[in-house]
């Protein structure tokens, strides 16, 4: 598409024409879809749907504030408008006590996947599972393989015969620390 096209497509947007924001959003479909896929890795199929909303949202509001004036093509702009909205609003997105983490079955490879994606993700699970059970201590090693089981606080002290306050201290060093580890 033609910049003088575009700045047209994006005037039409601004007039709230939702024709021309349809034809921008097939136009930069891919780059949406792209940025929702790398960031919606182990969210649930609801949380993806919610982050390509978000996606679709930024793209909006990138054609409303985009002005040519500026020494950035509008498909950069846009990029880095949907790629920072959904990092905000990842950050913004508070989890409810309870949720379990995802089933590791669901981290396995898929049988769609080529031999060599299957061997790469394999061994990506194998290091992650590694660094899990190399930062957790053993009685934290026993909390996690319980949460992720789907064992509440209370069964889980049960179990083990520890308190729940034991237990519940316990998931919040492991939370941190897992999420120490994916910051990395």
């Amino acid at each position: 598409m033609e910049q003088k096209e575009l700045l047209s497509l994006l005037m039409r947007i601004r007039g709230e024409d939702n024709e021309a924001f349809a034809l921008l959003s097939a136009q930069f479909c891919g780059m949406t879809e792209g940025l929702v896929r790398t960031f919606s890795v182990g969210l649930c199929e609801a949380d993806g749907r919610e982050l390509a909303q978000e996606a679709r949202l930024a793209l909006y509001r990138a054609a409303c504030t985009y002005q040519d004036s500026a020494s950035v093509t509008f498909g950069l702009y846009a990029r880095i408008c949907v790629r920072n909205a959904l990092i905000s609003f990842l950050r913004r997105r508070k989890v409810p006590e309870g949720v379990s983490f995802c089933d590791l079955d669901e981290l396995l490879p898929s049988d769609e996947q080529g031999p060599l994606d299957s061997l790469v993700e394999a061994e990506r699970l194998a290091e992650l599972t590694a660094k899990i059970a190399a930062s957790l201590s053993p009685y934290e090693q026993s909390v996690f393989a319980l949460m992720v089981e789907g064992e509440e606080d209370g069964k889980i002290a049960e179990a083990l015969g520890k308190s729940e306050k034991s237990v519940a201290n316990a998931v919040f060093r492991i939370r941190s620390k897992l999420r120490a580890l994916l910051e990395k």
